[in-house]
């Protein structure tokens, strides 16, 4: 079930669409065991430039709306369908920017640690 509900979202991603199609049992691993769902309010910062995250994780927004600002001015909207911090799952990251939910959000999280470990 995890799958089904899940992949629909990763597939946006070419590494997870990719994933799904050499190993669909690691991908049924990744979706029961690393993921999990968070709403976020507006105006909720989901991290900000220069935080090194205690938990990193990917994040894909499944509803809502963002506003990521670059720590050297740029901004831009984050829709659904897009991810970000997907640095995270290869290497040590601190964010270079910061993330603000617009809208009410629903994200869906790709714990870091959970991942690599499948």
């Amino acid at each position: 079930l995890h799958y089904e509900l899940n992949m629909p979202i990763l597939r946006h991603h070419p590494l997870f669409e990719r994933y799904a199609e050499v190993n669909r049992p690691m991908m049924g691993r990744v979706c029961h065991q690393a993921l999990s769902r968070l709403m976020l309010s507006r105006g909720d910062v989901l991290f900000n430039a220069a935080e090194v995250p205690h938990h990193p994780a990917m994040y894909f927004l499944v509803s809502g709306k963002m506003m990521y600002m670059h720590h050297e001015g740029k901004s831009g909207h984050f829709d659904a369908g897009e991810w970000a911090s997907e640095a995270v799952l290869w290497v040590s990251w601190a964010h270079r920017g910061t993330l603000v939910a617009k809208l009410d959000c629903l994200l869906l999280v790709v714990d870091a640690q959970k991942f690599t470990s499948i």
